[in-house]
C-alpha cells in the first residue's frame, strides 16, 4: 500500500518493484492514515508479509472498487 500523498518518485519506485516481483500494489489513503492504521506515525508505504492477510485485504479492497 502506497499513500496517495507519497512523492511521485516513491510511487514509481514501488510500482516498478511490485510489477517486477509480481506483487499487488494499491495507492490509497494519506501518509497519516496509513501510519494511524498500524499504530505508527506517518508512513508512505506499508508492506504486508502475511500472504493470507494480504489476500483477504485485497479481496475487501477490490470489492469496494
Amino acid at each position: 500500500m502506497v499513500a496517495e500523498d507519497a512523492s511521485d518518485n516513491t510511487k514509481k519506485v514501488f510500482a516498478d518493484k511490485s510489477c517486477y516481483y509480481n506483487v499487488p500494489m494499491k495507492i490509497m489513503g494519506t501518509k497519516e492514515e496509513l501510519g494511524h492504521s498500524i499504530g505508527k506515525s506517518f508512513r508512505a508505504v506499508i508492506g504486508i508479509k502475511d500472504k493470507k492477510f494480504a489476500a483477504t485485504l485485497l479481496g475487501y479492497l477490490d470489492a469496494e472498487d
